[in-house]
């Protein structure tokens, strides 16, 4: 492989997502098919324009939430492809429990797990993703009731729910929001990331060092700067002198969903101020009568991203949806409304997605299809995902398709009947949101007259007046913890502000355990009643989330770990089964019958066949009633050893430092594509690797240093390849004298 640099690259950092080889190998189909511009027809040459209204469809608005299975919202809803259980790693049906309006905490919904959770199409290993199952609570096995989320219930239940809409890739929202305005995520597969910590801001507003994982047509993966230029639908209206508008809070730390701040000829044009505005001017755009030909409308506090409220996101839905509903009636009669979700977020779905490309399509989310024009109380089984939307507004107002996903998606015109009667708006209240963050607590497996405590979400909703609390009281083996030791609570709670109640589960005898959190407050909604479920072990398997964590290993070696499984109980216990799931193996001392009191050894080896991050579990049968006992188990997995994995390198000022080598190493048994290598000045390399290293192949880079100035500089070799951990770096450190 020649020596060169990228000029696309600037900067490396360590990467946080990890993806599975099998998954890689599934999906790789040809890169970038959905990036190469499709020769779309235009609606004036389609007769399916009849279709989609000739001409009726003025107004299209596009809101984008965040994070939501469509099982999580709509798994309950009449008539609908849903479900009320789900599989589990164990291969167990489990309940799907009520959801909280405030998650206990987020689930893992990046490339990797929604890999992981696909688990080749057996949709059962969502609680084995990072958040998906803490500790037994299995969050990610949660969906709301009609109660939770009412409005969304009677929009879906007046107009069109579909619940064949899928994500449109794999990765997490940056990806999908690109989609939903250009058809394609410009290889992406994760969420922008800086190496000084969260990436406060996206796209090219990024701050210094910001970096978005690429994937190119061989599978190699690069960090680059999460700032591209495909086309959008923007450009293509803007072309016809047709308007629009992007809808969004500004690039203010910690938010990251303004998808036009990705686009640099966008963000560095004229449209960037006069188009992409404050949500809060929707409101108005609408009221006046005045909305463009196309929104988009995103939001960052209502936008019901994990653990944040999904009462204060569909308040802040609906009062958007109300904007248009209650603005001329001229306008209503020529809108459409697409509500969708921008991910799966990590919850349970039982639809297993169809791959179109090597990127997608991912997890199924909610859609609702909101038009005087819409099939009345109809659900759409059709399969749509983000590029969908814009294949209507292309058949729509006749304009040509961006990508080949675009021009294949479907035009969603079965939807729609655009000869009916116009159906009325449907003006709704906003609800009062619950005072507690959720209705149920989940403990999961607790060792007898040990302890677990978990934080229960109080929130004082009102604009005005403090919460003022009385008695707060828990039953069963629960107890509320007070004062300094527990939560964040303090007697009062000013308005629109959070904290929380610590409540300490200590089973007192094996089996289920339940009980009841009551807090008296002076809210009119008191008081507050919260169930709880947890469930008494006697067998102790002390690998608590996030369990046992290998570090990165080579495919062709192994890494072991040991554990102690305790009989905690007064009687024996009977073990049937020890078993590993993944790429992970055990041997054991326990036997069939472990005595009281006693102990018996577990090792595990992780033998990775595969790279990137790789999920299993260690699972104990036996007669205990909270059987089975399991342990999370995450090892990473490289076909990629490069020594070693730090250079010293000095030399005088403006003299080249006396070379060190670098030696890769292929330790799979199937070549490996290398395609490039990456170096920053003042450090310069050369290589004798080739564009695809064979199984067991060494290459040598050869690293040189010349300082501009005396002290020393730090700087990284990337070596980017298609090992799922790429790209691997070595770190530089350079010192001019």
């Amino acid at each position: 492989m020649n020596s060169r640099t990228l000029n696309h690259l600037s900067f490396h950092v360590s990467k946080g997502v990890f993806l599975t080889c099998a998954s890689c190998l599934l999906l790789c189909a040809s890169l970038y098919g959905q990036l190469a511009p499709a020769a779309g027809t235009t609606a004036s040459e389609d007769p399916i324009q009849s279709l989609l209204g000739n001409g009726k469809i003025k107004h299209v608005v596009i809101i984008m939430k965040e994070n939501r299975s469509f099982d999580h919202y709509f798994g309950k809803f009449p008539n609908a492809a849903g479900a009320t259980m789900g599989l589990t790693s164990t291969g167990q049906s489990i309940p799907l429990w009520r959801a909280p309006d405030v998650m206990f905490h987020d689930a893992g919904h990046t490339w990797e797990a929604a890999i992981t959770a696909n688990d080749g199409g057996k949709l059962d290993w969502f609680d084995l993703t990072a958040g998906g199952n803490q500790n037994g609570d299995f969050e990610a096995y949660t969906q709301m009731t009609p109660d939770d989320i009412p409005n969304y219930w009677t929009y879906a239940q007046t107009f069109v729910l579909a619940d064949h809409t899928f994500q449109s890739t794999n990765s997490p929202t940056f990806s999908n929001h690109m989609y939903v305005i250009s058809a394609g995520g410009e290889g992406t597969i994760t969420i922008p990331s800086n190496p000084h910590g969260k990436a406060e801001t996206w796209g090219c507003d990024a701050t210094q060092g910001t970096v978005v994982s690429q994937m190119d047509a061989g599978g190699a993966i690069f960090n680059v700067r999460p700032c591209f230029d495909p086309q959008t639908m923007a450009d293509t209206m803007n072309a016809k002198s047709m308007t629009w508008k992007y809808y969004a809070p500004g690039a203010v730390p910690g938010y990251g969903l303004s998808a036009f701040d990705y686009i640099r000829h966008i963000r560095y044009s004229s449209y960037w101020k006069s188009n992409v505005v404050n949500p809060n001017q929707f409101d108005t755009d609408a009221a006046k009568g005045e909305l463009p030909e196309v929104s988009w409308v995103v939001t960052g506090t209502g936008a019901e991203h994990p653990p944040g409220s999904t009462c204060l996101g569909e308040n802040w839905t609906v009062d958007k949806i109300n904007a248009i509903m209650q603005g001329p009636i001229d306008q209503w009669n020529s809108t459409v409304i697409f509500l969708t979700w921008d991910d799966f977020g990590g919850f349970y779905d039982h639809i297993p997605p169809q791959p179109v490309d090597k990127f997608g399509l991912g997890f199924r989310v909610p859609m609702i299809i909101i038009s005087p024009y819409a099939l009345a109380s109809h659900i759409s089984s059709t399969t749509y995902e983000f590029s969908s939307m814009l294949k209507f507004i292309e058949r729509a107002y006749g304009l040509p398709a961006l990508t080949q996903r675009d021009n294949s998606a479907s035009d969603m015109s079965d939807s729609f009947n655009f000869n009916q009667t116009p159906l009325p708006p449907l003006v709704l209240k906003q609800r009062p949101c619950p005072v507690a963050g959720t209705t149920e607590a989940h403990y999961g497996n607790v060792v007898v007259n040990k302890s677990r405590v978990l934080p229960i979400t109080i929130t004082n909703y009102a604009t005005q007046g403090k919460l003022v609390f009385g008695t707060i009281s828990a039953t069963g083996d629960f107890a509320y913890i007070p004062g300094g030791t527990g939560g964040t609570c303090k007697p009062e709670l000013a308005p629109g502000v959070s904290c929380t109640l610590k409540v300490q589960f200590t089973p007192s005898a094996v089996g289920p355990r339940t009980g009841t959190l009551t807090v008296n407050d002076s809210d009119q909604s008191s008081p507050q009643e919260v169930s709880l479920f947890g469930t008494g072990t006697y067998g102790d398997l002390p690998v608590l989330y996030p369990g046992m964590v290998f570090s990165r290993t080579n495919i062709g070696s192994s890494a072991k770990q040991n554990v102690k499984f305790t009989n905690t109980g007064p009687t024996a216990l009977t073990i049937s089964q020890i078993q590993t799931l993944g790429q992970f193996s055990q041997t054991n001392t326990c036997g069939t019958l472990l005595t009281p009191g006693s102990s018996c050894d577990i090792t595990v080896t992780f033998t990775p066949t595969g790279t990137g991050n790789i999920r299993g579990n260690l699972v104990i049968w036996d007669s205990d009633p909270a059987s089975p006992h399991t342990g999370r188990l995450t090892g990473v997995g490289t076909a990629v050893d490069q020594q070693p994995g730090q250079l010293f390198l000095a030399a005088p000022v403006g003299q080249t430092s006396k070379p060190k080598n670098v030696t890769v190493t292929n330790t799979s048994n199937a070549p490996l594509y290398l395609p490039s290598v990456w170096i920053g000045l003042p450090f310069a390399q050369t290589n004798d690797c080739p564009t695809q290293l064979q199984p067991g192949a060494k290459c040598t880079i050869t690293v040189t240093f010349t300082p501009k100035k005396t002290g020393q500089v730090n700087g990284s070799l990337s070596i980017n390849d298609a090992d799922l951990t790429s790209p691997q770096v070595v770190t530089l450190v350079g010192t001019g004298t």
